[in-house]
């Protein structure tokens, strides 16, 4: 059933905004995430990053999702996630945004309170925990059985003037780690900072940059908790390479004094190219 134009023009306090290509698990996360979103009145933007069309729209036809809409960025060949959101955010209503991975199952632990406290004002919160939804999935560095419980590596930047950030990322022996990937913020705080950096390549540390110059631009308090489920499938073999370019590139970047991201620049990039898709995006898939 088609949404009422009334309920259109009504801003959601929160968009959840996924960056897709090619993955089928996308339809499982969306049906086990529909109760927790449609309880915040969530709208739900997806990104097509160069993925199928049709797969796609097949995927999501019946994912329970109140508000989806998807958006085609035609004539992208190479996924770069943080340009994805980017442009996901700008066409996104809400108040707050809520960073999601297409293959991440999140709850009321983490949404709700979330959406709380970046509305108190002065934070952003990402998840402190990931669960594998395959219990034997652990990180390679792992053995089973491992005398280690538990590892933290803890960044922290100070710079001349005194402004700090730090981040951290947790990895346990069984599996569970941390989830700096999904993140809410005020749509203020995230367009004060320009958004992701799409200097970066593919996927890797974009989140955690956005984390440090949220911190250091803005003076927001980072803030961690709840939990999620990651539906396990093998790493990327692209993601060690992209990580550590990206992490270099962002070193530079804060050396130069340089906290802004390319949100205004893709959006003027990719201009009028933007498409909502007409099957779905228009008809914004509404339940009674």
């Amino acid at each position: 059933m088609s949404a009422a134009p009334s309920e259109l023009s009504v801003v959601p306090e929160l968009s959840v905004v996924v960056a897709w290509r090619d993955r089928s698990d996308i339809a499982r996360a969306l049906r086990q995430n529909a109760a927790t979103l449609n309880g915040c009145r969530a709208e739900v933007v997806i990104v097509n990053a160069g993925g199928d069309r049709d797969d796609l729209h097949s995927l999501v036809q019946d994912c329970g999702c109140r508000t989806l809409r998807l958006i085609e960025m035609p004539g992208l060949h190479t996924f770069n996630k943080s340009e994805c959101l980017n442009v996901g955010c700008h066409v996104s209503r809400g108040v707050s945004l809520l960073m999601l991975d297409a293959d991440v199952i999140v709850d009321d632990t983490f949404v709700v309170p979330a959406m709380e406290a970046v509305k108190r004002g002065g934070c952003f919160v990402s998840l402190r925990q990931v669960i594998e939804s395959n219990p034997d999935v652990r990180p390679e560095t792992w053995r089973k059985g491992s005398y280690i419980r538990e590892r933290v590596m803890t960044t922290e930047i100070t710079c001349a003037d005194g402004k700090y950030a730090s981040f951290e990322y947790r990895e346990s022996s069984d599996g569970r780690r941390s989830g700096p990937g999904i993140v809410v913020v005020r749509r203020q705080d995230f367009t004060a900072v320009q958004g992701f950096n799409a200097q970066f390549e593919g996927w890797g540390y974009e989140d955690f940059d956005l984390q440090v110059r949220l911190q250091l631009a803005l003076g927001l308090k980072r803030l961690t908790f709840g939990e999620a489920a990651h539906l396990s499938h093998p790493l990327a073999p692209s993601y060690a390479h992209t990580s550590a370019r990206n992490l270099a590139l962002g070193g530079d970047n804060y050396n130069r004094s340089e906290l802004r991201g390319t949100l205004s620049a893709d959006v003027v990039r990719w201009g009028r190219r933007i498409i909502e898709a007409p099957a779905l995006g228009r008809m914004r898939v509404t339940l009674p």
